[in-house]
């Protein structure tokens, strides 16, 4: 089982990864500049367009998918589905919010070393996402479901 799902989450992440490689295009033809000057925006703007360009979307894109289809892309290949006990479109997106918060945060502390530099704040979130991962990965490797799944109440059947 544990095999199956990194598999459809390998699968899951190569599909983000070509959405963030068409946003990155998308960016380069309305923007050429950015490389050249960077980014002319704000600490605030910056983290709102990472949060709405890249991690709400996906957030939103997969608990549809799971919620509506019991599916991600992985899963279909996979051929997983994600069941859970009520109220799909709740659940799906808590879990799939917890799922991607280490991507937030690592977007959060990164942005904020850009503009604040390595400082406390900076160290502190970081420590907090490096905490959260291992949280995750413990959960999945020795206390399976991982920890959002947990959380969401989600269950997963093989086909």
């Amino acid at each position: 089982m544990k095999a199956k799902r990194v598999k459809a989450f390998l699968i899951d992440y190569l599909v983000i990864s070509m959405y963030l490689v068409i946003l990155l295009g998308i960016n380069l033809l309305i923007n050429p500049s950015v490389f050249e000057g960077g980014l002319q925006a704000s600490q605030l703007q910056t983290h709102l367009i990472a949060f709405v360009s890249s991690v709400l979307p996906v957030i939103l894109v997969f608990s549809l998918l799971e919620a509506r289809y019991k599916k991600t892309m992985g899963a279909h290949v996979m051929k997983i589905t994600i069941q859970y006990a009520d109220n799909p479109y709740r659940r799906s997106l808590l879990r799939n919010a917890l799922k991607f918060l280490p991507w937030q945060l690592g977007h959060t502390s990164a942005i904020y070393a850009i503009y604040a530099g390595a400082d406390l704040l900076f160290y502190l979130i970081t420590t907090l996402n490096a905490l959260l991962i291992v949280a995750y990965l413990i959960s999945f490797l020795w206390y399976p479901p991982l920890l959002p799944d947990r959380i969401a109440k989600a269950n997963f059947e093989m086909a």
